[in-house]
């Protein structure tokens, strides 16, 4: 079932993607672990290169603390720290964000949506604020050996200053729940940037592995 559904999905999204580059891979590691019975601290670690790791252009660290609120969804008030290479040099940004987040299941399939806004300080700039929403389905039986749970996922960034839509995120992946270490989910993923005129598209394959 999920051979089939990655054969005609995965071209489709390439053909889509407009784009004939070679996918970048992001490979992200996190490591959580209960302060109290109600709240979390997180650290990640997030890596990002062109040419499937021939050459890294982005690194992110971030940590953060979550805990339950309204009874069903959850919190979290994390700091990021960015280096983005641009035009051959680095660049540094302070990236504070909130994220408010929800799950729920309904028979088989699994929900879930999140809301998060940044306040992004670039290097020599003024801070922005941008907000990222996210929702995702998942299937909650699992299959093979691994116990592989396939999932989507759609995520869109809203740019407040200047008042416009300009990225979108569209996911395919499977979560691997039987591994011997951490659950690491594998997925492909499509960025559209809007540059103004048009969108532009690129591929990326990526890992992130939770401890």
């Amino acid at each position: 079932m999920i051979k089939n559904f990655l054969t005609i999905l995965i071209p489709t999204m390439l053909l889509f993607g407009d784009t004939h580059e070679i996918p970048q891979f992001w490979n992200a590691y996190k490591v959580s672990g209960s302060l109290s019975e109600n709240y979390t601290v997180s650290f990640e670690n997030d890596f990002r290169t062109y040419n499937l790791g021939q050459e890294m252009h982005y690194f992110h660290g971030d940590i953060g603390i979550s805990f339950s609120v309204f009874e069903s969804y959850n919190l979290s008030v994390n700091f990021r720290e960015v280096y983005e290479l641009k035009s051959g040099v680095w660049q540094q940004e302070h990236r504070p964000h909130v994220t408010l987040s929800k799950k729920m299941n309904i028979g088989n399939l699994g929900f879930s949506g999140r809301t998060r806004i940044e306040y992004r300080l670039k290097q020599d700039k003024d801070g922005i604020i941008r907000s990222r929403d996210m929702v995702a389905l998942k299937y909650n039986r699992s299959f093979t050996k691994f116990e592989l749970v396939p999932y989507i996922a759609d995520e869109i960034f809203f740019n407040f200053d200047k008042s416009e839509l300009n990225r979108n995120r569209i996911y395919l992946g499977v979560e691997i729940k039987n591994f011997p270490v951490g659950k690491p989910v594998l997925y492909f993923m499509q960025q559209r940037d809007w540059n103004g005129n048009r969108w532009d598209g690129r591929n990326i394959i990526g890992i992130k592995l939770s401890l």
